[in-house]
């Protein structure tokens, strides 16, 4: 009897599997603007017509192309982007947390659209792992940006929409 209820015993141990359970998921979608018009003034501190989080949507592109305005209201980021103080140079930058969900070529697409100026184009080439979801290569309107100037503020010149 005493093997028997040890066998039972060992039995039942031996057969319960360990589940690892996933802790968490590092997402890094972040990417720092400096919007300039064509004179190259910042568009958040001109004298006159200075754009606000308002004057400005961004747009997710799916995989099939079409376009998803970004405005939830149960987020802290509403828009996934918010106008934030730069220090060095001291600046008012646009902070974008852009799609991360890649089309067939494997970059994920975000459409920003500034009031009065033509659209801005950022592409993130997706890398994905158990822990990790973010990006690896930038482009901004087409222009490859080098990997050392990421997470640093990039410069885009706007162009004026023609009437």
């Amino acid at each position: 009897m005493y093997k028997l209820g040890l066998l039972l015993i060992l039995f039942t141990l031996f057969s319960c599997e360990k589940k690892e359970e996933k802790c968490c998921m590092n997402v890094e979608s972040q990417v720092l603007l400096n919007l300039t018009n064509e004179d190259s003034n910042n568009i958040f501190e001109l004298n006159e017509g200075a754009k606000a989080l308002n004057d400005l949507d961004l747009y997710y592109v799916d995989k099939s192309g079409n376009r998803e305005i970004q405005n939830h209201s149960n987020l802290d980021i509403p828009k996934n982007m918010q106008i934030i103080d730069w220090e060095v140079p001291k600046q008012k930058i646009l902070k974008v947390f852009g799609n991360l969900t890649p089309q067939s070529d494997g970059y994920a697409e975000s459409i920003l659209v500034v009031k009065g100026y033509l659209e801005v184009s950022i592409k993130l080439k997706i890398e994905s792992t158990d822990s990790y979801k973010g990006y690896s290569q930038l482009l901004v309107n087409g222009k490859e940006i080098s990997k050392g100037q990421l997470g640093r503020p990039i410069s885009v010149k706007l162009t004026t929409l023609s009437e």
